[in-house]
């Protein structure tokens, strides 16, 4: 009986992390998630534009200005906080814990302890990693786009602009 129930929470496991991958998979190649009337308004219809949530907004054209090419480096700096940390931790945690129970011989209580374990030290990393790293870079490019922009007299608030502040 134990293992028909540790073989239901394997194939459970299995289906969850491939549905929350292909929801990450969608969020990086589509701005709009699976909204695709929103996505084709947007993206032309174009396949292979990978235009997701996180650089879509920065995309560059020929028609922007000076402050709407800074605005959008500043936002593309910024872009690492919209990433679905919590997701992505998931589909690792349950990748890992399944081969993990299935070699250390583990029943379902021990997949029910392990898989949160693996969970959060993951997703504590990534945020470790997000807040020590990338933020850090994030705000001095910010303070050199403010920079430029007041050399150049350029109105230091844009729409994309969050923090007008520094």
């Amino acid at each position: 009986m134990k293992k028909y129930i540790i073989i239901i929470f394997i194939i459970f496991f299995l289906f969850l992390s491939k549905k929350l991958y292909s929801v990450e998979i969608c969020d990086r190649h589509s701005p709009f998630g699976t909204d695709e009337k929103k996505n084709t308004l947007y993206v032309n219809g174009k396949k292979g534009d990978d235009y997701g949530i996180n650089t879509f907004w920065g995309k560059p054209s020929k028609n922007d200005t000076i402050n709407q090419k800074l605005d959008k480096i500043q936002w593309l700096s910024h872009s690492y906080k919209n990433d679905v940390v919590w997701r992505r931790s998931l589909v690792c945690a349950l990748v890992l814990s399944i081969p993990l129970a299935i070699t250390l011989d583990l029943d379902y209580k021990g997949l029910l302890i392990i898989t949160p374990c693996i969970y959060i030290s993951i997703y504590m990393s990534f945020n470790y990693y997000n807040h020590h790293y990338l933020w850090r870079r994030s705000k001095f490019i910010d303070i050199h786009i403010r920079n430029i922009k007041r050399s150049l007299k350029l109105p230091l608030y844009n729409k994309i602009d969050e923090n007008p502040n520094i």
